[in-house]
C-alpha cells in the first residue's frame, strides 16, 4: 500500500496527482528535506541506468543570518531560503516529495484483522480514537508494514499522527514557490527506503536507526527489513548544544553554532585546550541524556521482541557534531555508521564540494530515490 499523508490533506487538493497526467510521463522527482538547521534538495533521475542527484539548496543558514529568538524567525527564514533554492529550477514537469519532522509527531504499530481497504480505514478510524488522537486537530495516515500468515491472515500496520497547523505552514511554503507536493513522508521511511536501497539492512540483522533533529531525536527500530517501533525524545536535540554553548559561554545563538559546528569530540579530550574542555563539558550533558534515551529505546526493542538483539546503529541528521559516531558507539558497544545517501548514487561537481556534509542530504535523497525502490 502507498503511504502518502497527502491523501487526507483534502482542503488542500493534494489528496492525489492529477488523472490526466500519467506517473511514468513526470519528471524526474526532487526531494526536498526541510529543517530549522537548512534545507536540502536533490533531484533524482534515471539516465542509462544510472541516478543522478543534483544538488540544488541545503547549506545551514544559521551563520549566515543573524537571530535573536530561532523559534519565532525559523519559518520566516525557511521561506526566504526555499524561494531562493527554487527561483531557477521550478518546472511543472517535477514532482516534490516532502519531508516532515516535528518533535510531536506520533506513531503507533499495531496488528489488526485482515480485511479489505474500507474496513482497514474504518478500523484504523475506530484506533485512532481510542489513542485518544483528535481527527479534527490532527493530520491521520497509516502504512501497511507487513501480512501476517497465521491460522487468520492480519496487518501490521504504522499509525502516523500529526497536528494540521505543523503541515499547513510546509504547505504555505511550497506554495508561495509554487511547488505540489506528490508526497509528504515521516522522516524514518525516507531513511529506511535509502538503506534499502543501498543494501545496509537485509533480513539477517536487526538495527536502529538513530535521527538527530533540531528539537529532537528519534529512534526508529527495524526487525530486518520492517519498520516496526518508533520513539522520539525531546530536548535533547542539536539546539539543546547550541543553547546550553549559548548560556553557559554567554555568547549568542549564531555564534554558539559556529562553535559546535567546529567543534569535534575526540577520543584524546586531554590534548583539548581549556576553552574545548570547557565546551566539552557542556556538550557531554546533552550527549548523554541522548545515551541514556537511545539505551532506553534498545532495551524496550528486546523486551517486546525477545530474543532480539540490535547488530547495528545507522546515524542520520542534517547537523552532526563531530565524532558523534565514534562516541555514540563507544558509549553504547555497538557497531555506529552514519548514513551515505550517496552510496550508490553518481555525484555531480557541487555535491563533490560539499564533501564534509554528505549526510546531511539522507533524508533528500530517500525522498528522490521513492520511485526507484
Amino acid at each position: 500500500m502507498d503511504f502518502s499523508i497527502t491523501k487526507k490533506i483534502k482542503i488542500r487538493k493534494l489528496d492525489s496527482i492529477k488523472k490526466s497526467v500519467k506517473k511514468k510521463d513526470l519528471g524526474p522527482y526532487i526531494g526536498l528535506d526541510i529543517s530549522p538547521l537548512g534545507i536540502h534538495v536533490v533531484k533524482c533521475s534515471k539516465a542509462e541506468n544510472e541516478i543522478s542527484v543534483i544538488y540544488k539548496g541545503g547549506m545551514s543558514f544559521l551563520d549566515k543570518i543573524n537571530i535573536s529568538n530561532i523559534d519565532e524567525m525559523k519559518y520566516i527564514l525557511m521561506d526566504k531560503r526555499l524561494q531562493n533554492c527554487f527561483v531557477k529550477t521550478n518546472s511543472e514537469d517535477n514532482l516534490t516529495n516532502v519531508s516532515l519532522m516535528v518533535p510531536n509527531i506520533n506513531w503507533i504499530f499495531k496488528t489488526l484483522p485482515f480485511v479489505d481497504k474500507k474496513g482497514l480505514d474504518k478500523i484504523i478510524e475506530i484506533e485512532a480514537k481510542k489513542e485518544q488522537i483528535d481527527v479534527d486537530k490532527n493530520i491521520i495516515d497509516y502504512l501497511v508494514l507487513q501480512e501476517i500468515e497465521e491460522k487468520r491472515k492480519k496487518f501490521f500496520i504504522g499509525l502516523v499522527s500529526f497536528p494540521k497547523d505543523n503541515i499547513y505552514q510546509l504547505l504555505d511554503l511550497l506554495n508561495k514557490i509554487q511547488l505540489e507536493p506528490y508526497c509528504i513522508e515521516t522522516i524514518p521511511l525516507s531513511l529506511v527506503r535509502l538503506l534499502k536501497f543501498n543494501g545496509d539492512i537485509n533480513s539477517d540483522f536487526n538495527s536502529i536507526i538513530i535521527y538527530i533533529g533540531a528539537d529532537a531525536v528519534s529512534a526508529s527500530l527495524l526487525r530486518g527489513e520492517l519498520f516496526c517501533m518508533h520513539r522520539c525524545f525531546l530536548s535533547v536535540g542539536e539546539f539543546a548544544i547550541i543553547n546550553a554553548i549559548s548560556e553557559n559561554m554567554n555568547i549568542d545563538f549564531t555564534e554558539a553554532h559556529k562553535i559546535k559546528k567546529h567543534f569535534v569530540l575526540a577520543k584524546d579530550s586531554e590534548s583539548y585546550s581549556s576553552k574545548h574542555k570547557k565546551i566539552l563539558e557542556i556538550v557531554r550533558k546533552i550527549l548523554d541524556r541522548r545515551i541514556v534515551e537511545i539505551e532506553r529505546s534498545i532495551q524496550f526493542f528486546m523486551n517486546e521482541y525477545p530474543p532480539s538483539n540490535i547488530e547495528k546503529i545507522f546515524l542520520a541528521g542534517n547537523d552532526l557534531i563531530k565524532g558523534m559516531d565514534v562516541y555514540l558507539s563507544e558509549k553504547i558497544n555497538l557497531p555506529v555508521e552514519i548514513i551515505n545517501p550517496f552510496k550508490k548514487i553518481k555525484l555531480n561537481d557541487d555535491i563533490k564540494k560539499d564533501e564534509e556534509s554528505f549526510y546531511s542530504y539522507a533524508v533528500a535523497t530517500g525522498l528522490a530515490i521513492r520511485d526507484l525502490v
